[in-house]
């Protein structure tokens, strides 16, 4: 923990700070608790050093408030140095001496070694000391005077050459080396190619022997070849060849007015280019058209694609009851939406009745028919038709014939056909057996040793298990509940806060159980500052249950101290989630939290 130290005069036992007066019997040394914030229970008197302050604090007598005694001083050591305000000469410095920085400047600039420095108290070589020479150098000697190390030059071994020697110049003789030059040796000269010289290569000397004695080059055109037109096709006189991208252009020309008559070829030697267009006459309004025989005409000019003809219309007749349908003869057409005028609407001859004319309502009452339609009657209707249509039917068991209320094959006490295999799987009415009704505690149908059936009813519990003689036993010994339905949950990574709310590290939730269990937990927490505290507990958030709570002011700051515990927890048939969580007493404070673990097992 940081803290800051106040020298008391032992003369006088006391420090003077401030305005304030504080007494220390016996002098020696204060030690003052420090921090970022004042602590949580201090006692009157107490003195604090605010670290992010930097101020010194004292509390009142009446420990109800916290004073300031004196403040940290602010940096001035400018006003010390050469130019300042309150310059501070070195010599009148504790310790420093008589001299002046003048003497000091001149004694470290002295080179007559004024101290009579040696060359062995300064890790320098004696003079005793050889530089010796070797292969090709000549001179050396021991350090007492200047040497000199020179070459040796020569053509003999343990020798050097000189830069003008006769052995370095380009002139001279090459020994014979003329593999080197070949394809694989060591200073190959490259194949010649169209642009840089070189050795002629195996596939070029093929070549050239394979050219025709008397052979000549016959040179390539730079002049565009001719148009392509409509003449016959000729060979060519010319004594240069086409280039292999040539290209030929086609002479075109405007084609000609399209009229009526008969198709031809022409005689234009230029061609048609794929986007051509022919010059149409232009044409004038057709003519109406009208009832009249079809004909093709007889102009030269063309219609136009979007030309319309005019229809030449008159006024319908009237139409009268009893007329006969005819064609007409008239040349003009009927316009869409014509209408033929009718007669009135009356009771007679030769006028119509009205939609709502009394006389064509279904509520009228008809004359007595219905002989006419039992058998032998003018509108006699069927009986006992097929089954599906419309008849009289007489009663009976026959397929036409109609059953009788009271036919006994309509009661329901009768007794049914066989059809249990319609009924099983693969049958034609097969039951679901989870489309069942509910059962109730009939055993009759149980499995035994000796017929496939159900499963007994379950005789309850965790532990317990089905005989092979159709009954529920628990197992023998203790070995069957004490550990059993073991489980874990663990967060080994570290977490941090500040709050003083609770916050979770690690969860685990159970099934639905019975009986009595363990619950275990461990975990390793740590505080950030002196005088902070940490709180850690296991919850039961399923019931709102705190199980097991520790609340600690650690002695040591950023050390992990290790929080565990247990209790025993009875459950009846509910699932429960139990959690470590852990919160910052003090709400301001860090707290670090890691490898926390929840341990749960069956002991009862």
């Amino acid at each position: 923990m940081p803290i800051v130290k106040i020298i008391i005069d032992d003369s006088t036992s006391k420090i003077i700070t401030g305005s304030y007066e504080f007494d220390r019997a016996g002098g020696g040394t204060l030690v003052i608790p420090s921090g970022s914030s004042f602590p949580e229970t201090p006692a009157a008197k107490e003195l604090f050093w605010r670290t992010d302050e930097g101020r010194l604090y004292r509390r009142s007598d009446a420990n109800d408030a916290w004073v300031a005694v004196v403040s940290a001083v602010a940096a001035h050591h400018a006003s010390h140095e050469s130019g300042g305000s309150d310059v501070v000469a070195h010599q009148n410095l504790s310790g420093a001496g008589t001299n002046t920085h003048a003497q000091l400047d001149t004694h470290v600039a002295s080179i007559s070694n004024p101290h009579a420095t040696t060359a062995f108290q300064v890790g320098a070589p004696p003079t005793s000391r050889a530089v010796n020479t070797s292969n090709g150098l000549q001179g050396g000697g021991d350090l007492s005077a200047d040497r000199v190390i020179s070459p040796v030059y020569g053509s003999a071994v343990n020798t050097v050459c000189q830069g003008n020697d006769s052995r370095l110049s380009d002139a001279r003789t090459p020994t014979a080396h003329a593999s080197t030059h070949k394809g694989d040796g060591a200073d190959a000269i490259a194949i010649a190619t169209t642009s840089v010289a070189g050795l002629e290569s195996a596939a070029d000397k093929t070549k050239l022997d394979g050219i025709a004695a008397g052979a000549t080059n016959t040179p390539l055109s730079s002049t565009p070849p001719i148009d392509v037109t409509k003449t016959a096709a000729s060979a060519g006189t010319a004594a240069e060849a086409a280039r292999q991208d040539h290209k030929h252009d086609i002479a075109t020309a405007a084609p000609g007015t399209t009229t009526f008559g008969s198709a031809s070829e022409g005689t234009a030697t230029s061609l048609a280019r794929s986007d051509h267009a022919h010059t149409l006459t232009a044409p004038s309004a057709p003519a109406d058209v009208t009832k009249a025989a079809a004909s093709a005409g007889s102009s030269a000019n063309v219609a136009r694609q979007d030309h319309k003809h005019d229809v030449s219309t008159a006024a319908a007749g009237a139409a009268m009851p009893g007329d006969s349908a005819a064609e007409g003869a008239a040349t003009s057409l009927a316009r869409s939406d014509h209408r033929h005028s009718l007669p009135a609407f009356g009771s007679g001859a030769g006028t119509f009745c009205q939609g709502n004319d009394s006389r064509l309502s279904d509520a009228r009452i008809p004359t007595a028919h219905k002989t006419s339609h039992e058998p032998g009657g003018s509108d006699a209707m069927a009986v006992d038709a097929a089954a599906g249509t419309g008849s009289l039917r007489t009663l009976g068991t026959s397929a036409t014939a109609a059953c009788a209320g009271n036919d006994s094959r309509l009661s329901d006490s009768r007794t049914p056909t066989a059809h249990a295999a319609s009924h099983k799987s693969g049958g034609s009415d097969a039951i679901k057996l989870d489309e069942l009704a509910a059962p109730t505690d009939v055993t009759t149908l149980d499995a035994s040793v000796s017929a496939h059936g159900l499963l007994p009813k379950l005789g309850g519990g965790t532990s317990n298990y089905l005989r092979a003689d159709g009954t529920w036993a628990t197992p023998s010994g203790s070995g069957g509940v004490f550990g059993s339905n073991p489980q874990q949950a663990a967060s080994d990574g570290i977490s941090t806060t500040t709050s003083s709310t609770f916050q979770d590290k690690t969860t685990l939730t159970t099934g639905a159980l019975t009986g009595t269990y363990r619950v275990a937990f461990s975990c390793e927490i740590m505080i950030g500052a002196a005088n902070a505290r940490y709180q850690c507990r296991l919850y039961n958030s399923t019931d709102a249950t705190e199980l097991c709570f520790d609340e600690q002011r650690p002695s040591a700051v950023s050390m992990y101290t290790t929080v565990s515990g247990f209790v025993y927890v009875t459950f009846a048939g509910a699932a429960k989630t139990f959690k470590i969580q852990f919160a910052s007493q003090n709400n301001f404070t860090t707290v670090t939290i890691r490898r926390a673990r929840i341990e749960f097992w069956r002991v009862s």
